[in-house]
């Protein structure tokens, strides 16, 4: 009888799985990018109202709330919500982004507590190229190396992942990106592509 039990309870009596799209604003227009950031959304949940459904999804129990944007580093109270998943253990596995890394916003990654990977995606570091694929302006790649030295240095776990498109696939491109992943120290091995 107990084992008849065990076959019929079902593993999960709740959601499995929640995402929270904090923002549709980005640091970049990607000319690949399906996503529309142009609109402004006018009707955004408070900040207040996140922490309760998190903590309501935590009761279910939701194993798991994944954040997304736009960039999700662009809400105002992002390390907040992050640091209310991390004490509820529902965390996403990773958080993806494009935003160039500060010491300020590594600081409050940090106080969240959140030890999953951070995915950031870039295509280049050539200027040139990220001006015209992602619409950004001339200080993106230095910014962008600039922050991903500091997150190295930082012990977060962190992978970098890159689309291939026609702006940035000549082998000059290429090479340039591939040799300065090799001078990050603590990058790790991407588990899966995305």
């Amino acid at each position: 009888m107990g084992s008849e039990m065990c076959i019929r309870d079902r593993l999960y009596s709740g959601p499995l799985l929640l995402t929270l799209m904090l923002t549709n604003r980005c640091m970049t227009h990607c000319r690949y990018c399906y996503a529309d950031t142009r609109t402004q959304v006018q009707n955004w949940l408070p900040t207040s109202r996140i922490l309760e459904l998190i903590r309501e999804a935590a009761e279910l129990p939701v194993q798991q709330i994944n954040l997304i944007g736009g960039e999700i580093f662009l809400h105002k109270d992002w390390d907040i919500i992050l640091a209310e998943l991390v004490r509820h253990g529902i965390e996403p596995e990773f958080i993806s982004t494009k935003i160039p890394f500060t010491e300020e916003c590594l600081r409050k990654l940090k106080q969240t507590h959140y030890k999953n990977l951070i995915q950031v995606s870039l295509d280049a570091i050539d200027t040139t190229v990220l001006v015209q694929s992602l619409s950004v302006d001339s200080s993106y790649a230095s910014e962008m190396m600039r922050g991903l030295r500091m997150l190295d240095q930082s012990g977060l776990p962190y992978q970098v992942s890159s689309v291939l498109t026609t702006y940035n696939c000549d082998p000059r491109t290429l090479t340039d990106l591939f040799l300065f992943l090799l001078s990050l120290i603590h990058i790790s091995e991407p588990t899966r592509p995305y």
